[in-house]
């Protein structure tokens, strides 16, 4: 019987029936996720190696893919209002099945006081404004732009930072209250000098060129799969709109305009996730990315 037990099993591991191993189920099928524990604003990333297109589905909502130097890649932005909880994580491709569950955290976002300058208030800024303009013609505007999606991926290499030097002024989720009026900065400020080059994180194309009352000289890149890099309060535009850019080009100098109290630069990334739009933290967002994309 104990011979019979152990051809059994032989034959069993040389058909590739039996398998042991977290994230493999074949031989050529594996998956590298950014993390499996993540916050509200974080960006989960997906590696996947396989000879099959996966497809792949987190919380029932559909994951794109895109191949890059030779495995595939996926991104879904964790909204920062999403519900804490575990979300089940399903990739599969014809022959192979990944079914894990991810962790979504709560992220404590501090309240900081919504400021409007004796400058501001000369420009014709209020809290009232300030809160409206976000709400009104030109922020459905940008906001139409961002909630196209585009399953083109324009990029194939790790993404860059888009000032040489990184020093935060005002951190991304921010709640920035004053009385009744409450907003939420969906990007990080980065304190620069005026003039200073801005960079293109990754290769993209311009979609949206344009002065915003409250944003400024506004730039946004769709950079495909999704995914989206904003770049505010700007000073000059290098570029125009509909231009295919690099990564690494420069493509603005920080500026002061719009609802800005200095020169900096507000710097945003949106990822549409097909069915929604998440706005994550920029910074968190390439550090996820380059732990995945090489």
């Amino acid at each position: 019987m104990r011979k019979l037990f152990s051809l059994i099993i032989a034959v069993f591991v040389g058909i590739g029936i039996l398998s042991f191993g977290g994230d493999v189920t074949a031989s050529d099928f594996k998956v590298k996720l950014s993390s499996y524990v993540l916050k509200q604003g974080d960006t989960l990333f997906v590696r996947v190696t396989s000879e099959k297109e996966p497809r792949g589905t987190l919380a029932g909502v559909k994951l794109s893919f895109l191949k890059a130097n030779g495995v595939w890649i996926s991104a879904y932005g964790i909204n920062v209002k999403k519900a804490a909880g575990n979300y089940r994580l399903t990739i599969r491709t014809s022959s192979d099945l990944f079914d894990k569950y991810i962790t979504v955290n709560k992220r404590n976002f501090p309240v900081t006081k919504l400021i409007i300058t004796k400058e501001l208030e000369d420009k014709g800024y209020s809290y009232v404004s300030v809160e409206q303009n976000i709400a009104g013609k030109e922020g459905q505007e940008l906001s139409k732009i961002l909630n196209i999606y585009n399953p083109t991926a324009y990029f194939e290499r790790s993404f860059v930072y888009p000032l040489d030097k990184i020093d935060i002024s005002g951190n991304f989720g921010n709640i920035r209250k004053s009385g009744e009026i409450k907003l939420q900065h969906l990007g990080t400020d980065l304190d620069a000098d005026m003039g200073v080059p801005v960079y293109a994180i990754n290769d993209g194309r311009v979609v949206f060129v344009k002065n915003l009352t409250n944003d400024g000289n506004t730039l946004v890149i769709d950079h495909g799969l999704g995914i989206y890099s904003l770049y505010l309060h700007l000073n000059e535009f290098k570029v125009s709109l509909g231009d295919m850019v690099k990564r690494g080009d420069v493509v603005a100098t920080v500026g002061n305009t719009g609802y800005s109290l200095g020169s900096h630069l507000h710097f945003s990334v949106k990822i549409n996730n097909g069915t929604s739009l998440a706005s994550v933290d920029p910074l968190r967002f390439i550090k996820s990315a380059n732990k995945i994309i090489q």
